[in-house]
């Protein structure tokens, strides 16, 4: 009766495994600072706004940005340089903004430009009043740190259509 070896199988498995494990590792930034679940919820009119876009700005300049959209409910869970779930620790402005783009009604007489189709240059709207997306107005706030829960609800106010 033959007998195998193990050990050369073994050594290829756990050079693969060690491998695995390696390349997911390796996609997270060596520098990349300890990360904090963080929810920020959205309220317009009462209720969860969908679709803006949430912004931290950190109080101490930093490399890494943070941000998220909301959902349907109007919750964002934050996350850094748009892949790493979380936010680093540390004191941040919150800035909120949802932009809309209304295309024009094609008529009959819309002029057909590129390959008989009209070309439709739309109009962006602001649907949250200004003071929200800007740095030097905005007032909301978020201390991130490593107690058990990073979440905070802001209420924009009443609806707004703004031509950008």
């Amino acid at each position: 009766m033959q007998t195998h070896d193990p050990t050369p199988m073994l050594s290829i498995l756990l050079l693969s495994l060690i491998t695995v494990i390696g390349c997911k590792d390796s996609s997270r930034p060596k520098d990349l600072p300890t990360l904090y679940r963080t929810k920020i919820t959205i309220l317009q009119d009462g209720k969860g706004l969908e679709g803006a876009a949430v912004n931290l700005i950190p109080e101490i300049q930093s490399k890494w940005s943070v941000g998220g959209l909301t959902d349907a409910n109007g919750i964002c869970s934050l996350r850094t340089h748009g892949q790493f779930d979380g936010a680093p620790e540390g004191k941040y402005q919150v800035l909120v903004k949802k932009v809309v783009t209304e295309l024009p009604e094609v008529t009959p007489n819309t002029p057909k430009t590129i390959d008989g189709h009209p070309i439709l240059l739309g109009t962006d709207y602001a649907l949250v009043a200004p003071e929200f997306s800007d740095a030097k107005r905005s007032t909301f706030s978020i201390e991130v740190s490593n107690k058990e829960k990073n979440e905070e609800t802001f209420d924009v106010g009443s609806a707004v259509k703004i031509k950008k």
